[in-house]
């Protein structure tokens, strides 16, 4: 009778460490869902205002402005584009807009995620 006691109190604090455990990983995936969610809205919240100002004779510097005062972030170039807010600008040489891409890539073809 003392070791199937033993055994059962054994039995059962692993599966509430077990149960533990997946409680612990379907909240951490839920936050992650959750800052996904997050960083979806807001890119094309950012991208439906920034559409309407943007006209074939703006300029990088004009659209860049407009965008940081959208998406009340700072600019910063890299890889080749411009990123501001949830979004990244891509522009050719004459400082026109030819891509726009959002923050996160999951590994299909983008210009301003370059390959490496």
């Amino acid at each position: 009778m003392k070791w199937l006691t033993i055994i059962l109190t054994f039995l059962l604090i692993g599966t509430n460490v077990y149960w533990l455990n997946q409680n612990i990983d379907t909240a951490i995936t839920g936050k992650y869902s959750e800052q996904q969610i997050y960083e979806l809205q807001n890119a094309f919240r950012e991208a439906i205002l920034l559409m309407p100002k943007i006209k074939p004779k703006f300029q990088k510097n004009e659209i860049v402005t407009e965008a940081e005062q959208i998406s009340a972030s700072k600019a910063f170039e890299k890889d080749g584009c411009v990123w501001v807010g949830f979004l990244g600008l891509k522009f050719n040489d004459k400082d026109q807009l030819v891509h726009v891409s959002p923050a996160w890539n999951y590994g299909e073809a983008d210009l301003c995620f370059p390959k490496n």
